[in-house]
């Protein structure tokens, strides 16, 4: 979109489309320059509005003579999950949420009692918005061999999705020895604020050092009908979503090649 790319300007400067630059890093850029122009207007809460997720930080004591909980929130415009080891979104959600425990010299320090509680520590979803952009880690440093590596690893992810499973309220259980933290959960959510359907994907080809983007996009028309678009810079032509798993999950992927000393196409 020329248009756009000479718009939208970083420090003043003209964004350089010949720059190899990562999705993610991107987004918080151009969403860091969009939140500083909106500060002070009507709009300043747009971006949280559409995109926003808050993630709430639980600390829960698991000494039974040291009832104890509390929480914290982190706003972000998109959810982080793991790729590697995880070959699909549940599992991935299921990661983001795991538990870790504080014990040993690694205890919380609790004001409250003024002393160190062993206890648990974990991520949970609080709030959701319109949208959810989830960022699959598919880049990672090697501190081995010095290099930043791509994860190819195969990772799928369903049409639609209900999200609650992985949010406070959803986690919550009985606790019947622990601090009730029920005050806190939100009330009477319908069934549909947990309920996302599927509306685009972001493709990156190439390796860690360099590489294309494009996306697969959900269009709904004037008729009602649902059809899927690829975005390939200047090319835009109809997607089989049938296709989805091929071209978007990843993994290592069987294709035929010409052999010259056999002559025929061997996979």
């Amino acid at each position: 979109p020329t248009p756009f790319c000479r718009t939208y300007k970083v420090d003043g400067q003209p964004i350089n489309v010949s720059v190899q630059q990562d999705v993610d890093e991107f987004m918080n850029v151009m969403c860091s320059e969009l939140e500083s122009q909106l500060k002070g207007t009507s709009h300043s809460h747009i971006l949280q509005k559409h995109f926003g997720v808050v993630l709430a930080n639980e600390i829960r004591s698991v000494e039974p003579e040291y009832p104890y909980f509390s929480e914290t929130h982190e706003e972000f415009l998109r959810i982080p999950l793991e790729v590697k080891n995880s070959p699909n979104i549940v599992q991935a959600l299921n990661v983001l949420i795991a538990s870790d425990k504080l014990e040993g010299d690694n205890a919380y320090n609790c004001e409250k009692y003024q002393r160190k509680l062993n206890a648990t520590k974990r991520y949970c979803i609080k709030s959701l918005s319109n949208t959810l952009i989830f960022n699959l880690k598919r880049f990672e440093y090697d501190y081995t061999t010095d290099r930043k590596l791509k994860v190819n690893d195969f990772f799928s992810f369903p049409f639609e999705i209900n999200i609650k499973p992985w949010t406070q309220e959803g986690l919550q259980i009985d606790r019947s020895s622990e601090p009730d933290n029920s005050d806190s959960l939100p009330k009477d959510r319908p069934d549909w604020y947990y309920e996302y359907e599927l509306a685009g994907v972001l493709v990156h080809s190439g390796s860690a050092d360099s590489g294309h983007y494009y996306s697969y996009i959900r269009y709904k028309g004037d008729d009602g009908q649902v059809r899927w678009y690829e975005f390939n810079d200047s090319r835009v032509v109809p997607f089989n979503i049938q296709l989805l798993s091929r071209e978007c999950y990843g993994g290592i992927q069987e294709t035929e090649s010409w052999d010259n000393m056999h002559q025929k196409y061997i996979k």
